[in-house]
C-alpha cells in the first residue's frame, strides 16, 4: 500500500500546540506593553501637573515680595495654614506716584491654596473667581527663606491599577526683594 502525502494527526496535535503556547506568549508580551506603556503614561502626567503647578507658582511668586509695603507698612506675602495657602500680592507693571516718581504697579491679593481632601490647589485673584490651577496634588507647602527666597514643596500622585504614580519638586523661588 502506497502512503499518501500529508500530516499525520499527531503531527497536526503537535504543530497546534506549539502555535498555541507561542500565541500565549505574544499575547502575554503584548499585554506586558500595555501595561508598562499606561504606567508610563500616568507618571508622565503626574510629572506634568507637578511641573506645571510649580511653573505658575514660579512665575507669580517671582514678581512677587517678601518685603513690607512702604506706602502703609502692611505686608506683601501671607504663608498661612502650616504653608497650604500664600496670599502675595505680584507687580503688573509701573505706576507713577503723586510726587512724579515711578513705582512697581501691585496686583490686588492673589490666593493660592491647597485642599488636602480633595488634592485641588486653586489661585484666586482678589473677590474674583477661584480657579482650580492643579489637581491630584498629594502634598503642598510654601515657606518663606532667608534673603527674599521663597520654598515651594509639591508632591502630585496618580494611581495606576492599584499602584501608586508620584513625583516630588522641591523649588527655591527667589522674588524681588
Amino acid at each position: 500500500m502506497k502512503r499518501q502525502a500529508g500530516f499525520t494527526l499527531v503531527e497536526m496535535t503537535v504543530a497546534t500546540l506549539v502555535l498555541l503556547v507561542g500565541g500565549a506568549g505574544v499575547v502575554q508580551m503584548l499585554g506586558s506593553m500595555g501595561t508598562a506603556a499606561t504606567f508610563q503614561r500616568a507618571k508622565t502626567r503626574t510629572v506634568d501637573r507637578a511641573q506645571a503647578l510649580v511653573s505658575a507658582l514660579s512665575l507669580d511668586l517671582s514678581q512677587s515680595t517678601t518685603d513690607i509695603n512702604t506706602t502703609d507698612g502692611t505686608q506683601r506675602m501671607w504663608i498661612l495654614d502650616s504653608g497650604r495657602t500664600v496670599r502675595f500680592q505680584r507687580v503688573f507693571g509701573v505706576e507713577t506716584s503723586t510726587a512724579g516718581e515711578m513705582r512697581p504697579a501691585w496686583t490686588e491679593d492673589i490666593t493660592v491654596t491647597w485642599d488636602p481632601t480633595t488634592g485641588f490647589v486653586t489661585r484666586q485673584i482678589g473677590t474674583g473667581p477661584l480657579v482650580t490651577i492643579a489637581s491630584g496634588v498629594a502634598e503642598f507647602e510654601v515657606r518663606s527663606l532667608p534673603d527674599g527666597l521663597v520654598l515651594v514643596h509639591v508632591a502630585a500622585e496618580n494611581d495606576v491599577r492599584g499602584e501608586t504614580v508620584r513625583h516630588q519638586a522641591d523649588v527655591r523661588i527667589k522674588t524681588r526683594n
